[in-house]
């Protein structure tokens, strides 16, 4: 499902480092070891080939994790992103534990924000803030999807950063998809009530099995989709 993008551009490991500010939020996708899947980090600290960032959780917990690990890193800025390659080197016990991430020497690329083929889809979630000023649940559905996030409509006011946990409801799935989001962008549609919010969301937390999951739904939907449009055959037989 993955897109490339012309516009796409390699950098070095330099430039790479200078986009990682302190106390910034990443994405880190781990794909080897206990846990496989995406979570986020604070940004603690950069040196010359390695950073150092919060522990990771899933859900509120801290995750295991192996040494020499591989690890996608995430910097989003506005709708475009940075990923670079990365290993875990290990575990720093300081007030906190504290992961230590070897960069990968070759640098990054930087890209769009979107890397998953988004598609109309309605697909009913149970949603609730993370922070402290609001525990109430609420439901919607999703306006369209994809394995990187979603977009919805909303009267409430969600700020951009505003993170989210989101059980979203997949047909056939033994139980709904939990994630965390982070709301990117807020937009609201003039042509339509204005009072209705269009917010999209990426995800910060979610495992690699269950973005598989939600990945193959979007498949089959857009299998389906194509098999409603392609016209019937009339060939016939003799």
């Amino acid at each position: 499902m993955a897109q490339s993008n012309s516009s796409d551009r390699e950098i070095g490991l330099e430039e790479a480092l200078a986009l990682m500010m302190p106390d910034t939020r990443l994405n880190l996708e781990i794909f080897e070891g206990p846990f496989r899947g995406i979570v986020s980090a604070i940004l603690l600290k950069k040196e010359k080939k390695r950073i150092h960032v919060s522990y990771p959780c899933y859900m509120g917990h801290p995750i295991p994790v192996r040494r020499e690990a591989g690890v996608n890193i995430t910097v989003r800025t506005n709708n475009r992103c940075m990923v670079i390659r990365g290993e875990i080197e290990g575990i720093v016990k300081e007030d906190a534990p504290i992961l230590v991430i070897r960069l990968s020497s070759k640098g990054g690329l930087w890209t769009r924000e979107r890397q998953f083929k988004r598609m109309r889809a309605e697909i009913p979630f149970i949603a609730r803030r993370i922070d402290r000023r609001e525990r109430l649940a609420f439901a919607g559905k999703t306006v369209d999807v994809s394995g990187n996030g979603f977009l919805f409509e909303t009267r409430r006011t969600l700020p951009v950063g505003t993170r989210l946990r989101v059980d979203l409801k997949i047909p056939k799935a033994p139980a709904p998809l939990p994630s965390i989001v982070r709301v990117t962008r807020v937009t609201v549609d003039p042509a339509r009530d204005p009072k209705i919010n269009l917010v999209a969301v990426s995800f910060d937390e979610i495992s690699l099995e269950d973005q598989d999951r939600l990945v193959h739904h979007i498949f089959e939907l857009e299998w389906k989709d194509s098999a409603e449009k392609r016209p019937p055959d009339s060939s016939g037989g003799s």
